[in-house]
Formats: C-alpha cells, sequence, structure tokens
C-alpha cells in the first residue's frame, strides 16, 4: 500500500496521504508571463496610455504638478491599456470632486460585457454595481462619507457568487503600496446582479453628467 502511495505521489503531486487516505490537495498555479503588473498615471502628462472607451475624458490643469482628469459626461469610461494579468484586482486614486463616479473592474474590452464599477459621490455613500454598456445596478453599498481629496481604494476577487468587494478610505494619507492597506473599512460579499468573471482591464468611469475630477490613479492584480 505504501509502494501505491509513493507511485501516485510522485505520478501525481497533487495528491497526498492521510490516515484517511489519498486525497486532492488544492494548489495555486501561475502561468509563466501571467504574474499582476502594477500601472499608475498622476495625470501630467497625456491620455496615451489609455482608452476611452464612452464619453468625454481630458486632462485638465490644475497648477503646476497639479493636473487632473476630468470627465463631465454621464455614464462616461475609460480603460488603461495594459492588461493587468489578473481577475483580482485593485484601484487606488485620489478623489478631488466626485458626484458620482469612481474604479471600473475587469473591463474585458468590450462594452457589451459584464463589470463592476465601485464608485462615490463626495459627502454621501460609495456603491458597488454590476454595469453592461451604460446600464448600471447596485450590487452593495457602503454608508459612508467621502470627503475631496481622499484617497479611496477598492479590489475585487473571487468568481460568480462567490465575488467579493473590498473598499478603503485612507483620507489625505496614501499607503506606501498595496499590501500596506490593512484590513478593509468595508466588506462586501453580496451576490452580483451579472457576474463580471473574466476581464483583465481597469479603468475609472463616470456616472454623471457633472464635472468629476481623479488625480494619482494606481491599480494592479494581485495572487489570492
Amino acid at each position: 500500500m505504501i509502494i501505491i502511495q509513493l507511485v501516485l505521489l510522485l505520478l501525481c503531486p497533487a495528491l497526498l496521504w492521510s490516515g484517511q487516505g489519498m486525497y486532492p490537495v488544492p494548489m495555486v498555479y501561475q502561468v509563466a508571463g501571467s504574474v499582476p503588473v502594477t500601472v499608475s498615471d498622476n495625470f501630467e502628462g497625456d491620455l496615451s496610455a489609455w482608452t476611452i472607451v464612452r464619453g468625454s475624458w481630458d486632462i485638465v490643469a490644475g497648477g503646476p504638478g497639479d493636473n487632473y482628469l476630468s470627465s463631465s459626461v454621464s455614464n462616461g469610461v475609460i480603460s488603461y491599456n495594459t492588461s493587468i494579468g489578473s481577475i483580482n484586482q485593485w484601484v487606488l486614486v485620489v478623489y478631488k470632486d466626485i458626484q458620482y463616479a469612481g474604479a471600473y473592474f475587469r473591463f474585458t474590452g468590450s462594452d457589451t460585457a459584464p463589470a463592476y464599477a465601485v464608485g462615490a459621490k463626495v459627502g454621501s455613500t460609495i456603491a458597488w454595481q454590476s454595469c453592461t454598456g451604460d446600464n448600471c445596478t447596485t450590487i452593495d453599498t457602503w454608508s459612508h462619507t467621502v470627503t475631496p481629496g481622499s484617497y479611496i481604494g477598492a479590489e475585487i476577487a473571487g468568481t460568480d457568487t462567490e465575488t467579493i468587494c473590498r473598499m478603503w478610505d485612507f483620507g489625505q494619507s496614501p499607503p506606501a503600496d498595496r499590501d500596506s492597506w490593512g484590513i478593509a473599512d468595508f466588506i462586501s460579499t453580496a451576490d452580483p446582479v451579472e457576474a463580471a468573471d473574466t476581464g483583465q482591464y481597469i479603468g475609472l468611469y463616470s456616472g454623471s453628467t457633472e464635472t468629476e475630477l481623479f488625480d494619482n490613479f494606481s491599480g494592479g492584480g494581485f495572487l489570492p
């Protein structure tokens, strides 16, 4: 019996033996070249690193070294051109003046495929939404007051009904890096209206016709 188990272990290392017999052990596989990447933009240059999916987006001058990304169209979306190589995604961005806008997750490159949005209104709540095209439905909300100039972080992990959305408000003191975010201020395990399980692009969206101002965008993927 022991010899058979050793042979099986050599042939299939995902099997281990215990007093209860052979059983499969969950393993995490990472395909070569699929290591999640990190992207960022302080909007001091142009939008060549972005694709405008919907609406009107521009960089506006706010003074030396203090430009902003601006949108003033309802249901606008802008996607960072680089795939981050993971469906487990995070975004950190400064909400300079937000009526209802925020981070966009799991964008596939097609506006007809489901995606997720985590958006806020300054002085009001933050909502996790399921979006297909310009139609967004709220999944869950964090009743939290966002002040102008705050760094708001969000991440999406898991798939289908096991999808998790986490949110942070760092105020005007951004974390040094993604690993130092700490425990989330709000965690939602609500079932998505329509699951977005495949997109590997992140970006930003505008949910109102009033001027939205973002700054200091960063985001990427992570291995859960």
